[in-house]
């Protein structure tokens, strides 16, 4: 059954509170047992005009409701749309600022208006009416209420909401299917992203029956096309209606859209020379404005030594440069452009060099699943690695997400291929960051075994250098006695390769040399069946057999992400335990090196942690 189904079958709070996933009596203490005052945080924000934006920050029981609600609804709408083009593109799945730009691309008349307070305008009764007299949902009184209680704040869509921008495209979708109408019946192209209204047209002369000069010669909206908005619901703010022609440069929803859509000159160039401030001197400023390029007075800036403001607009021109490289992904990392280098070296940094916690990168997606599982089970052995406060455990160790950033510009995607690139790199782009000077240790967790013999070489190579070999028989004879891979048969605790970097094998189990993650579960837990089906390591057999085996990536998510309270993980001790000897280890060498900093050299590398600062 689709989930609008299911939501239009719901016909009180006890039904449409499992579609939620809560239990009814839990969903109505949020509701109505926690007041009203302090459900919400609020502040302000500068806008770029100078003026202030006000924020409603749900509390975190409230904003998990809305979420919730949020993919619920956002779901409904997918369904609704079905495979037509959508004429909103703001907070949707696989629409951003790009894609509503790209309809406007090329064009000889630009005309841009926004929506004057558009959450405020959509109250609590709109909320509730909506969702009880729309044709696609029609739900019951009782239903509709609670979504509007979920929903509003001080009788209103609340900015803050998770909510709040689905809700919106929801309503406010009558006023997309009017003014598409008029658009084209003159001959434009329209789109909205959020309270941004974009028209367009190739026609000579743009449809004075849309917008038209005033005695001020500027552009303003037809009384006729402003009444349907007005009759939707909405208002147009009036101080950015403006026409853009081709000769000038056209933007939409902050993107030049002349020829194909770019990033601004100016924002590319200030973006760049902030991000080789930063990774030159460990800190960079932008004004305190929400659009950072926007304001051009130097008084009125913030400094930041954190990544995470910087991060956002260099993900931002990322967005857009990648879209506009029509390469393959292989030859964007063989012969990556300007920007892509420089993006590069700043998330290395960023995750490597100024991480706010120890940094884990396994090999796969389960690993972190596993070892989030074992500490929240013993917890009360390892303080130093996690904490639990008020019922909630807080993790301080954190591990490398492979989001699609990491994969396609770190090209780190967790196999051992990729992470052998990455050891061997590490030092050449730490050599261009000359802000460097970690405090924190980034540990590389890999299985014991063959599968790890490229990472083992790499690393083997660093910390015992071979000497080049001669020629004939000399040669054979040195191959032989310096053995490549000394390091696989050891089980040393961890491996200090330079600078921050670690790398940490699986233990062995007694006698058995080659393990893996999955080794340290009791073998009970190893053959728990989900229905009729039985856990697997072989990818293979699980692709091949699918009705009779499941893989790891399901028994991690299944079996013991959900049942962590009933397993036993006193096998993972020993792997704990050696990722507590790392950061106590290298927090040991940046005494010792800050104590003696005149030093040329710590265990197995060249360079010492705080004199490649004053080397780079």
């Amino acid at each position: 059954m689709s989930t609008l189904k299911k939501l239009k079958k719901a016909s009180d709070l006890a039904t449409f509170a499992k579609l939620l996933g809560y239990k009814p009596k839990n969903l109505t203490f949020i509701i109505y047992k926690i007041p009203s005052d302090i459900k919400y945080s609020t502040f302000e924000i500068n806008k770029k005009n100078g003026k202030k934006r006000e924020i409603s920050a749900p509390i975190d029981k409230l904003r998990a409701v809305q979420t919730s609600l949020a993919l619920l609804l956002s779901d409904c709408l997918n369904e609704i749309e079905g495979n037509k083009d959508s004429l909103s593109h703001g907070f949707k799945r696989e629409y951003s600022i790009v894609t509503n730009a790209n309809c406007h691309r090329n064009k000889k008349f630009v005309l841009n208006f926004d929506l004057e307070d558009f959450f405020g305008t959509i109250n609590f009764g709109r909320v509730r009416g909506f969702f009880i007299k729309n044709k696609h949902f029609k739900l019951s009184d009782e239903v509709a209420t609670v979504i509007a209680q979920i929903a509003c704040y001080e009788n209103k869509l609340p900015q803050g909401s998770p909510c709040s921008p689905v809700i919106s495209n929801l309503i406010a979708h009558i006023l997309d299917i009017k003014l598409v109408g008029v658009a084209k019946k003159f001959g434009c192209f329209y789109s909205r992203y959020a309270d941004d209204i974009t028209l367009s047209t190739n026609l000579n002369e743009f449809p004075l029956r849309i917008a038209r000069k005033n005695e001020n010669f500027d552009y303003e909206l037809h009384p006729k096309f402003e009444n349907i908005i007005n009759y939707c619901g909405f208002k147009v703010n009036k101080e950015k209606t403006r026409l853009q022609y081709r000769g000038q440069r056209q933007t939409v929803t902050g993107l030049v859209v002349n020829k194909k859509v770019n990033i601004r000159k100016e924002y590319y160039s200030k973006a760049r020379s902030i991000t080789h401030t930063y990774l030159k001197t460990g800190s960079y400023s932008l004004p305190s404005s929400i659009s950072p390029f926007d304001v051009q007075d130097e008084n009125d800036e913030i400094t930041f030594n954190r990544p995470e403001k910087l991060s956002g607009i260099l993900s931002h021109i990322h967005l857009i440069k990648n879209k506009n490289d029509l390469r393959c992904e292989s030859l964007k990392r063989n012969e990556p452009s300007q920007f892509r280098k420089m993006y590069k070296d700043f998330l290395f940094y960023k995750y490597f060099g100024v991480n706010d916690k120890p940094l884990i990168i396994c090999e796969g997606i389960t690993d972190d699943i596993y070892l989030r599982a074992a500490l929240k089970k013993l917890h009360k052995n390892y303080p130093e690695l996690v904490e639990k406060v008020d019922g909630k455990y807080s993790n301080k160790i954190k591990f490398l997400k492979f989001s699609r950033t990491v994969r396609e510009v770190l090209e780190i995607n967790g196999g051992t291929g990729d992470i052998k690139n990455l050891i061997a790199d590490y030092e050449k782009v730490i050599r261009r960051i000359r802000s460097w000077n970690p405090e924190l240790p980034v540990i590389i967790l890999t299985d014991n075994d063959s599968g790890g013999t490229p990472v083992f070489s790499c690393v083997n190579d660093i910390i015992n250098p071979r000497k080049k070999p001669t020629s004939g028989k000399k040669k054979s004879k040195e191959r032989e006695s310096n053995n490549p891979f000394p390091e696989i048969k050891s089980n040393d605790d961890f491996y200090y390769i330079y600078y921050n970097l670690y790398l940490v094998k699986t233990p062995h189990i007694g006698q058995k040399h080659e393990t893996y993650i999955e080794s340290f579960f009791d073998e009970d837990v190893k053959k728990i069946k989900l229905g009729n089906k039985s856990f697997s390591l072989d990818d293979d057999i699980v692709n091949k057999n699918k009705h009779l085996f499941y893989g790891k990536r399901i028994f991690a998510e299944q079996v013991i992400a959900n049942n962590y309270k009933t397993i036993n993980f006193n096998g993972f001790i020993p792997l704990l335990d050696r990722i507590t000897k790392v950061i106590d280890d290298y927090n040991s060498r940046r005494k010792k090196n800050v104590r003696n900093d005149t030093s040329k050299q710590c265990v197995g590398v060249e360079t010492p942690i705080v004199d490649t600062v004053a080397e780079v």
